[in-house]
Protein backbone atom coordinates (compact mmCIF):
# COMPACT_ATOMS: atom_id res chain seq x y z
CA UNK A 1 0.00 0.00 0.00
CA UNK A 2 1.24 3.55 -0.98
CA UNK A 3 1.65 6.28 1.54
CA UNK A 4 0.74 9.39 0.35
CA UNK A 5 3.59 11.81 0.98
CA UNK A 6 3.37 15.33 1.28
CA UNK A 7 6.72 17.65 0.88
CA UNK A 8 7.18 21.21 2.60
CA UNK A 9 7.41 22.75 -0.64
CA UNK A 10 4.03 21.13 -1.42
CA UNK A 11 2.57 22.08 1.80
CA UNK A 12 4.50 25.77 1.62
CA UNK A 13 2.87 25.84 -1.86
CA UNK A 14 -1.01 24.69 -1.14
CA UNK A 15 -0.69 27.46 1.77
CA UNK A 16 0.39 30.32 -0.70
CA UNK A 17 -2.65 29.25 -2.77
CA UNK A 18 -5.39 29.03 -0.29
CA UNK A 19 -3.59 32.53 0.78
CA UNK A 20 -3.78 33.69 -2.92
CA UNK A 21 -7.98 33.03 -2.80
CA UNK A 22 -8.58 34.15 0.63
CA UNK A 23 -6.76 37.68 1.06
CA UNK A 24 -8.77 39.29 -1.83
CA UNK A 25 -12.01 38.69 0.05
CA UNK A 26 -10.92 40.48 2.83
CA UNK A 27 -8.94 43.58 0.73
CA UNK A 28 -10.52 46.94 0.84
CA UNK A 29 -13.77 47.53 -1.62
CA UNK A 30 -12.59 49.32 -4.30
CA UNK A 31 -15.26 51.97 -5.99
CA UNK A 32 -15.49 52.71 -9.24
CA UNK A 33 -15.69 56.81 -10.10
CA UNK A 34 -16.02 58.97 -13.06
CA UNK A 35 -16.09 62.16 -14.11
CA UNK A 36 -15.72 65.06 -17.18
CA UNK A 37 -12.64 67.41 -18.08
CA UNK A 38 -14.17 70.30 -20.52
CA UNK A 39 -12.73 73.65 -21.93
CA UNK A 40 -13.46 76.38 -19.65
CA UNK A 41 -14.24 78.34 -23.08
CA UNK A 42 -15.69 76.50 -25.88
CA UNK A 43 -17.12 73.29 -23.75
CA UNK A 44 -15.32 70.66 -25.71
CA UNK A 45 -13.70 67.63 -24.08
CA UNK A 46 -9.95 67.43 -23.32
CA UNK A 47 -9.00 64.23 -24.56
CA UNK A 48 -5.74 62.61 -22.90
CA UNK A 49 -5.95 65.07 -19.41
CA UNK A 50 -4.37 63.30 -16.88
CA UNK A 51 -6.68 62.90 -13.80
CA UNK A 52 -5.11 61.57 -10.68
CA UNK A 53 -6.00 60.98 -7.32
CA UNK A 54 -3.62 61.92 -4.30
CA UNK A 55 -4.14 60.79 -0.46
CA UNK A 56 -2.97 62.82 2.68
CA UNK A 57 0.60 61.56 2.90
CA UNK A 58 1.11 62.85 -1.39
CA UNK A 59 1.39 59.90 -2.78
CA UNK A 60 -0.73 58.80 -6.38
CA UNK A 61 -3.05 56.22 -4.86
CA UNK A 62 -4.71 55.76 -9.10
CA UNK A 63 -4.88 57.92 -11.90
CA UNK A 64 -6.47 57.82 -15.49
CA UNK A 65 -6.80 59.56 -18.61
CA UNK A 66 -9.50 61.33 -20.32
CA UNK A 67 -11.01 59.85 -23.26
CA UNK A 68 -12.42 61.61 -26.73
CA UNK A 69 -15.15 62.92 -25.28
CA UNK A 70 -13.46 64.06 -22.18
CA UNK A 71 -14.52 60.75 -19.57
CA UNK A 72 -12.55 59.48 -16.91
CA UNK A 73 -13.25 56.60 -14.55
CA UNK A 74 -11.15 54.81 -12.31
CA UNK A 75 -11.53 52.68 -9.51
CA UNK A 76 -10.71 53.69 -5.39
CA UNK A 77 -10.82 52.47 -1.93
CA UNK A 78 -13.50 55.11 -0.07
CA UNK A 79 -11.53 57.82 1.23
CA UNK A 80 -10.83 61.53 0.73
CA UNK A 81 -8.58 62.01 -1.77
CA UNK A 82 -7.21 65.52 -3.83
CA UNK A 83 -8.04 65.05 -7.24
CA UNK A 84 -5.27 66.73 -9.91
CA UNK A 85 -6.57 67.74 -13.52
CA UNK A 86 -3.44 68.36 -15.70
CA UNK A 87 -3.67 69.36 -19.24
CA UNK A 88 -0.88 70.38 -21.66
CA UNK A 89 -1.30 74.08 -21.99
CA UNK A 90 -3.89 74.64 -19.36
CA UNK A 91 -3.92 75.95 -15.63
CA UNK A 92 -3.53 72.37 -13.27
CA UNK A 93 -6.88 72.07 -10.99
CA UNK A 94 -7.00 70.33 -7.62
CA UNK A 95 -10.04 69.68 -5.94
CA UNK A 96 -10.63 67.61 -2.49
CA UNK A 97 -12.86 64.86 -3.03
CA UNK A 98 -14.60 62.27 -0.47
CA UNK A 99 -15.49 58.90 -2.56
CA UNK A 100 -18.22 56.69 -0.41
CA UNK A 101 -20.17 55.83 -3.06
CA UNK A 102 -19.33 52.91 -6.29
CA UNK A 103 -20.56 54.47 -9.71
CA UNK A 104 -19.51 58.00 -8.11
CA UNK A 105 -19.97 60.94 -10.94
CA UNK A 106 -17.72 63.61 -9.69
CA UNK A 107 -19.04 65.89 -12.14
CA UNK A 108 -17.93 67.76 -14.69
CA UNK A 109 -14.63 69.91 -14.32
CA UNK A 110 -13.70 72.64 -16.10
CA UNK A 111 -9.93 73.75 -17.27
CA UNK A 112 -8.76 77.42 -17.92
CA UNK A 113 -6.36 78.02 -21.27
CA UNK A 114 -2.65 79.27 -19.39
CA UNK A 115 -1.95 82.58 -20.37
CA UNK A 116 1.84 81.85 -19.76
CA UNK A 117 4.32 84.16 -21.95
CA UNK A 118 7.28 83.54 -24.00
CA UNK A 119 10.22 85.59 -24.18
CA UNK A 120 11.81 86.48 -27.26
CA UNK A 121 14.32 84.55 -28.72
CA UNK A 122 17.46 86.69 -29.90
Amino acid sequence: MKTAYFSPFVSAYRFVLVLLFVLPLHAQQELFVSGRVLDSLSHKPLESCAVGFYNDKNQVVNGAVTDAKGYFELSLPPGRYRMVLDFIGYEKKEIPVLIRQNNQFLGTFLLSVSATELSEVE
